[in-house]
């Protein structure tokens, strides 16, 4: 009687936390739909499973036929990243309004997210697609006329400054030579010119086209671009009977980025993967045939380290999800 006793608390407790650890797929984690609540108004919402997150600066919309007008996104919760700095994250439930104009009849909308899992793995970029109807009581409005993201920049506060500093400099380089000290006024006209066109220039580049952080393993890794790839390096390395370490990994991917920094740079690590044949699947474009070696291990996004032995076989109970520490990577790999 207490055998069964203590083998119906193992069912009831510890296997269901167990099977929690396992990533649900993205579909699962990040329920979405849209609707569209009138002629000018569509709305979208995400239900987010627990312990899954979603970037806020990761949303995208498009809409065809018909425009859409400024999507104001609701702030987020705030996240302090080691990877990418100062995050907002949504939880629990995202839902948005979506002002529409010019359309009517069925409209096709894409929608573009993407989520990570608090257990250390993110997610490809998702693409959503639905397709509405327009409610035909109400008329299409207007288009709103966009203000031009180089003028956002320029009507900035932190321009003010050097502004003036160049609108002072180009008076003072407007002095007639006649005037005493006119050529040391037009000297320093000049030079207060050249500090303002260099400050705004500093000041109003483009955040939005910085380039996705990235950094570059001390580890040197093999890429793999396909399948096709993964079989032939896998025969090579079971036929100079070496084992295997295959990385998957994505710009976009904190954990990932984090790994290169802590773990793969660590001599330890380095020294423990010498014997080994090291790839790297980097899906972070997320191409088909990225998506593809992620589907044939069944992963749900990076990071994932997949293990094999001498003879080509996978050791699918020492596969490793999420970040680890060098201290707990080499943890895993004592086997």
């Amino acid at each position: 009687m207490l055998k069964r006793f203590c083998l119906l608390l193992l069912s009831l407790f510890v296997l269901p936390a167990l099977h929690a650890q396992e990533p649900l797929t993205p579909e699962k984690a990040f329920r979405f739909s849209a609707q569209a609540l009138d002629a000018q108004t569509l709305e979208v919402r995400w239900d987010i499973a627990p312990g899954y997150y979603m970037y806020r600066d990761k949303f995208k919309f498009t809409v065809e036929p018909g425009t859409l007008g400024k999507v104001e996104l609701p702030p987020g919760e705030v996240k302090e990243d080691e990877t990418f700095g100062r995050v907002e994250t949504y939880r629990d439930l995202f839902r948005i309004q979506l002002p529409l104009s010019g359309a009517s009849g069925k409209v096709t909308l894409r929608a573009t997210s993407q989520g990570c899992a608090d257990i250390g793995i993110c997610y490809p970029p998702q693409q959503h697609v639905a397709t509405l109807d327009l409610p035909a009581t109400a008329a299409a409005g207007t288009p709103a006329a966009p203000t031009p993201t180089w003028k956002e920049r320029l009507m900035r506060p932190a321009l003010y400054g050097p502004a003036l500093l160049g609108l002072i400099g180009a008076l003072l380089a407007a002095v007639p030579l006649r005037v005493r000290h006119g050529l040391w006024f037009k000297g320093v006209g000049f030079c207060l010119m050249l500090a303002g066109a260099m400050f705004l220039l500093a000041l109003n580049r483009d955040e939005s086209a910085a380039p996705a952080a990235s950094v570059a393993s001390a580890t040197h890794f093999t890429p793999v671009r396909n399948v096709t790839e993964l079989d032939a390096l896998l025969a090579l390395a079971r036929n100079e009977r070496k084992p295997v370490l295959l990385d998957f990994y994505a710009d976009w991917c904190g954990p990932c980025v984090e790994m290169d920094r802590k773990t793969f740079s660590d001599s330890a690590v380095g020294q423990k993967l010498a014997a080994h044949v090291l790839l790297r699947a980097d899906v972070t474009a997320n191409t088909l045939e990225q998506q593809a070696l992620l589907q044939r291990f069944n992963l749900q996004g990076p990071p994932g380290i997949i293990l094999f032995d001498a003879d080509g076989r996978e050791l699918t109970d020492k596969r490793i999800i999420g970040f680890r520490a060098p201290e707990a990577f080499l943890s895993a790999l004592n086997f």
